[in-house]
């Protein structure tokens, strides 16, 4: 993924973060669980789920154990959890580059994932946010 398209990635990303649904916003339930890649865990990365509606996206940070945590902003608030409902999916992750010097380093760190499940009209990853605290977990390959 070059600059210009992880740029408009994140100007998508902040588009949809800032969307709300009225003063509230939506009923949000807890959503954590796990990401692996060819059975082993990611070490960082963030996860989106995008609803199919007229709700807020969720993201959720991949921490060194592959596990993550969604939240909501509503109205400039974080707030845990995600919209109950059918949701696509994008995953990014790319590799630390901490403790390279600048000249050893790409403009675009490479990923460590493949990038189309950066992208929800190629990944085909699908989660389905229930009435309850919900575990999900993806199992890449």
């Amino acid at each position: 993924m070059g600059f210009k398209h992880c740029f408009s990635f994140l100007c998508f990303l902040s588009f949809l973060l800032s969307l709300g649904c009225g003063t509230e916003g939506p009923p949000l339930q807890p959503v954590e669980g796990s990401v692996s890649y060819l059975d082993k865990k990611l070490k960082n990365g963030s996860i989106v789920f995008v609803p199919m509606g007229n709700l807020p996206s969720s993201v959720g940070i991949i921490d060194s154990n592959g596990k993550f945590k969604m939240k909501t902003r509503i109205n400039g608030v974080d707030r845990e959890g995600a919209p109950i409902g059918e949701h696509k999916v994008m995953i990014i992750s790319i590799q630390d580059t901490t403790g390279r010097l600048p000249e050893d380093r790409a403009p675009l760190p490479p990923p460590n994932i493949p990038m189309h499940y950066g992208d929800t009209s190629l990944s085909n990853l699908t989660a389905k946010v229930e009435d309850k605290t919900n575990l999900i977990n993806f199992d890449l390959k």
